[in-house]
């Protein structure tokens, strides 16, 4: 790959205006690649999830710090990165989503009975 290629994947995968698709493509050219990829904030949740599977630690940390990536991932690296989860501004947000799904109550609890 001559240095021009290689710049110009750089780009497109820094860009948060690459489509989903191409950046799926570049990730799993090298790892630098990957890095790029795991901190655009328009990568896709699936890619992310696979992304914070690799072997390179800078790449689970980025994903980590990724907004778009998915809960379940994001618990999967609690324990490794857990400043960076804790820091990921979705973090929250998916964790209260969760949390309350289960909480809430039915339509008809807690309104009583209308005679």
């Amino acid at each position: 790959m001559s240095i021009s290629d290689r710049l110009t994947l750089q780009k497109e995968a820094a860009n948060p205006r690459t489509p989903p698709a191409r950046l799926e493509a570049i990730a799993h050219k090298s790892t630098d690649l990957g890095r790029l990829v795991a901190n655009n904030p328009n990568a896709p949740g699936e890619l992310l999830k696979k992304l914070g599977r690799s072997e390179d630690i800078a790449t689970r940390n980025l994903v980590a710090q990724n907004p778009n990536t998915p809960l379940s991932t994001l618990l999967e690296l609690l324990e490794e990165f857990r400043r960076a989860v804790m820091n990921n501004p979705s973090f929250v947000r998916l964790s209260a989503e969760k949390m309350g799904a289960g909480d809430r109550p039915s339509r008809n609890e807690g309104l009583g009975s209308r005679k």
